[in-house]
């Protein structure tokens, strides 16, 4: 759980401060050794998600519904996702409401079309 806070912790760190790189996108190396129990919304049952197996580029947003910036970070998510056929975008939940709660906020915000999981045991936070 540490690791996996402290990896987070340098992210945050340093993707505000942007690069003297061209590319939009740098690839970023992170070795979690942890897999992560998340509910996936398509049939909401839990799923495990080994992060190492991932072969293709990501990215992971972390939200909540009660957090503002991550509402209007959502339609930004959801250009980049379209802009970019290749990128994967997955948004996780942190929140304590309800996952059909937060299904009807993604839907609200009309970016249920985004790949979104539910940590519901916060195992992230």
């Amino acid at each position: 759980m540490f690791n996996s806070l402290k990896y987070l912790l340098i992210l945050l760190i340093i993707i505000p401060f942007p690069s003297q790189s061209n590319s939009l996108f740098q690839k970023i190396d992170i070795k979690l050794n942890k897999n992560i129990i998340l509910n996936d919304e398509k049939n909401i049952e839990k799923k495990l998600i080994n992060i190492l197996d991932f072969n293709s580029n990501y990215v992971v947003n972390f939200w909540a519904t009660w957090c503002i910036p991550c509402k209007k970070e959502l339609p930004d998510l959801k250009k980049m996702k379209i802009d970019n056929k290749d990128l994967k975008v997955i948004i996780i939940s942190i929140d304590k409401k309800s996952i059909k709660d937060q299904l009807n906020f993604l839907k609200k915000n009309k970016v249920n079309e985004l790949t979104a999981y539910f940590d519901q045991k916060h195992d992230f936070f």
